[in-house]
């Protein structure tokens, strides 16, 4: 169930939500970012007993003219092509299955009768048909979907599409503009967009790194551009270094982005020299980048800690922030084997604690990685 309706006050933590964010996944399958990481988020909310304490906000697509703060108008186009194709596609698919069964097919059909003698009912023998008949259709429009993809030349380095994943990105960087639009005027006091697929790769002009569109920098520009903030501080705490999101901001002293994560001397995706220290923004954005970047596996708590006190705490107060933005992805928590760290939940509860005592507490939490189930 959806959290109950955002009411006025200003004091609830609002929540980004919408099924719509567990039909993005892989075609292939077993990808680590898939539809039950957010499922894990959700039900461990629930589990608290904190779901039903958040106020649900709108969720809807972000449109073209806030994409293009951040992304190209080549690479925007091509999504909405892909979009509009991935539409027709499943349209077509739906219209193959009903028209083969005469009715539309059930969403879970029975994979078919058991091994043995014949019994089927007419009605399982329906079933049946429809099922393969539904495979099929899908095998089709998964087909024309990769085909659509390659004459897009769509350059999505580490990106997986289906036939949601435009709706999905689109909907995922409009709901974190309404969770931060929320949070500027006072409707909630901060909160969670707990969307997929996650941002902070995504460069202008393609996407990588499982991300498609940069849901914290377009969410950033529409703070300063339309809600008419001067400073706003990304904390990016993904364990990958947020390469989009910095090359967004690179030359804008208005956006201070702050990123602790591992770089293994340039060795550690996203594998670029530019996650390093020594990018510290250029022109008027000199001074206004900051990499915490770990030469090493096994980071966790105490040393977190310690790049909070002397580094993000300290730069953060003297920009002063009127909102933050949190890249909250969480592969460098204790057990996820990709990031390798060991940051506990308390770890990050602190973290978060720490941060909250900047900008009025106006923190926007927004989902990027992390893939450890139960950690």
């Amino acid at each position: 169930a959806a959290p109950p309706p955002a009411r006025g006050g200003g004091a609830a933590v609002g929540v980004a939500f919408s099924d719509v964010f567990l039909l993005h996944r892989s075609p292939a399958g077993g990808h680590v970012e898939r539809p039950a990481r957010l499922e894990a988020v959700c039900r461990a909310l629930r589990e608290a007993g904190l779901w039903s304490a958040l106020c649900s906000l709108p969720c809807r697509p972000a449109r073209p003219e806030e994409l293009l703060r951040v992304h190209t108008k080549g690479y925007v186009r091509k999504l909405e092509r892909l979009g509009n194709l991935c539409a027709e596609a499943t349209s077509g698919a739906m219209d193959d299955q009903e028209g083969a069964t005469g009715r539309a097919a059930p969403a879970a059909a029975p994979a078919g009768p058991p091994a043995g003698p014949p019994a089927a009912s007419g009605k399982a023998v329906v079933a049946a048909v429809a099922t393969k008949t539904a495979a099929a259709a899908a095998s089709a429009a998964a087909a024309k979907l990769a085909d659509q993809l390659e004459r897009l030349n769509l350059d999505a380095e580490d990106a997986f599409f289906n036939e949601h994943t435009v709706r999905s990105a689109f909907l995922a960087a409009g709901s974190t503009i309404e969770l931060v639009r929320a949070i500027v005027r006072g409707t909630v006091s901060n909160g969670l967009a707990l969307v997929r697929p996650p941002g902070h790769h995504s460069e202008r002009h393609c996407a990588q790194g499982f991300c498609v569109l940069n849901n914290v920098a377009i969410a950033a520009r529409a703070a300063i551009d339309e809600l008419g903030l001067e400073r706003v501080l990304i904390v990016d705490w993904d364990v990958h270094h947020g390469n989009g999101t910095q090359n967004a901001f690179l030359d804008d002293p208005r956006v201070l982005y702050c990123s602790v994560h591992r770089f293994d001397f340039g060795k550690f995706y996203p594998n670029q020299e530019s996650a390093g220290p020594r990018a510290v923004g250029r022109g008027e954005g000199v001074g206004f980048n900051v990499n915490v970047a770990w030469n090493g596996k096994g980071m966790g708590d105490a040393e977190y800690f310690s790049a909070w006190e002397r580094v993000v705490l300290p730069v953060a107060r003297q920009f002063n922030p009127q909102l933050i933005l949190v890249s909250a992805g969480f592969d460098a928590a204790h057990g996820d084997s990709m990031g390798g760290c060991n940051v506990t939940p308390l770890g990050y509860a602190l973290l978060l604690r720490k941060l909250l005592g900047l900008a009025g507490g106006r923190i926007a939490l927004v989902l990027e990685g992390g893939y450890h189930l139960t950690s």
